[in-house]
């Protein structure tokens, strides 16, 4: 069984999104105008250990470089600059605590690596985040945040949260500052200094007890949002501008954003919801989503095929879901119509949608990449490994990212590959 965690102008401002379902973590990851929302304290899987050998490729893409990790690696691709980030734990995590965990920074075009940063706990699914020269990244299971230099890896600072005054749930930054979200009961939120490390204001007060919160960050400033109300706060200052209604209920806390819109995971349906106005646009309910039996207990929402498993994914015009009902829609993103259905042979599809110009890329479980068109949902090609279809996988564990004209792939294991 699938194993999940559960848990903008000059005058640039904070939007804050309630979420207050389960016991779940939001984060939203900032990167040019698309960010996608991901979720929960992420302990990583030790079971793919080996590198995946690929047998068949028919994407227009070659196998460029491999990159082998010392220990399994626990995250997506993410890349920042020309640097491909990821995460590793030492192999004994499914029994023990991790005795190492490492922040692992590869050149995106050589496959060479650049440096890595250790530290102590479990990894957690917030992406690093860089500015100024500066890549943040949690550690001390959440509890701190750190400050390394982008180009040697040196710890330039360290920031440590006040006693119970964690974990690091959301991570983001504007053109100026980084945004922390921490905390329970309070919550916390933090303007801190790429360059010092230094809090440069910090707000508590005015927010809901116990409830979680995911940023959303903006070029020009950060929206912060929280599940059935929107706080604006000034960026600048933490103040708070305004604050207004909105229904943003979701399973898992999974969503996604682009231009002032944003893309949630709600029970049975995916929904977009107005950013401005806090007000839900359209919702799409197919019926391989299926509803709630009222003898089925307590938990029975959370259960698979109740929900789409990822954030879905906007893409110019288009929003793609993925890790849902063995198949792959794309909907129109203004009005939520279904434009095309790609079937995807009774195989799960595992990843959101990467995209290199019209093609999308998408990893399924049976640890294949497949290159879709994503104009009209024909398959192009795909690339096989020599492994079993996945009975067993991390939300997390896998994943794509693209930088220019190259795809980067996590599928557990230690391997990093890299196309062009």
């Amino acid at each position: 069984m699938r194993r999940f965690v559960n848990r903008l102008r000059k005058k640039s401002y904070l939007i804050v999104l309630l979420i207050s379902l389960g016991a779940g973590i939001l984060i939203l990851i900032s990167g040019s105008s698309l960010w996608h929302l991901t979720s929960g304290l992420f302990f990583g899987s030790c079971r793919g250990l080996v590198s995946r050998e690929i047998v068949t490729n028919t994407l227009s893409l070659s196998l460029k470089w491999t990159f082998k990790a010392e220990d399994p690696i626990v995250s997506r691709p993410t890349i920042v600059d020309g640097i491909v980030f990821i995460k590793t734990v030492s192999k004994d995590c499914m029994t023990n605590p991790p005795r190492q965990t490492k922040l692992i920074a590869v050149d995106a075009v050589t496959g060479k690596k650049l440096w890595e940063s250790n530290f102590q706990g479990l990894v957690q699914d917030i992406v690093p985040v860089a500015l100024k020269g500066i890549v943040a990244n949690p550690i001390d299971n959440g509890n701190a945040l750190r400050g390394i230099n982008q180009e040697s890896g040196q710890t330039v600072w360290e920031f440590q949260l006040p006693k119970y005054g964690g974990p690091i749930w959301g991570l983001v930054r504007d053109s100026e500052y980084f945004y922390l979200g921490t905390g329970i009961d309070p919550i916390q939120i933090y303007a801190i200094s790429p360059k010092t490390g230094q809090v440069v204001w910090q707000k508590s007060d005015g927010f809901p007890i116990r409830s979680r919160i995911g940023i959303l960050a903006h070029l020009e400033g950060v929206q912060v949002l929280f599940s059935d109300m929107i706080f604006v706060l000034d960026s600048q200052t933490g103040q708070l501008q305004q604050q207004y209604k909105a229904n943003l209920s979701t399973v898992l806390e999974r969503f996604s954003s682009l231009d002032n819109m944003v893309y949630i995971v709600a029970p049975e349906s995916i929904a977009a919801v107005d950013l401005n106005s806090g007000e839900t646009l359209w919702t799409f309910s197919p019926a391989c989503i299926k509803q709630r039996s009222e003898n089925e207990g307590e938990g029975a929402d959370l259960r698979i095929g109740r929900f789409f498993v990822f954030p879905p994914t906007p893409i110019h015009n288009r929003v793609f879901t993925t890790g849902g009902c063995h198949a792959i829609f794309a909907l129109n993103k203004s009005t939520g119509v279904k434009e095309w259905e790609y079937d995807n042979d009774n195989v799960d599809s595992i990843s959101q949608v990467a995209s290199i110009g019209d093609v999308g890329y998408v990893v399924f479980s049976d640890w294949s990449i497949r290159a879709i068109d994503l104009r009209i949902g024909n398959e192009l090609g795909r690339m096989e490994t020599q492994s079993a279809k996945a009975v067993n996988w991390d939300v997390n564990s896998q994943g794509l990212g693209t930088w220019k004209n190259m795809l980067y792939a996590t599928l557990q294991g230690q391997s990093l590959y890299a196309f062009e």
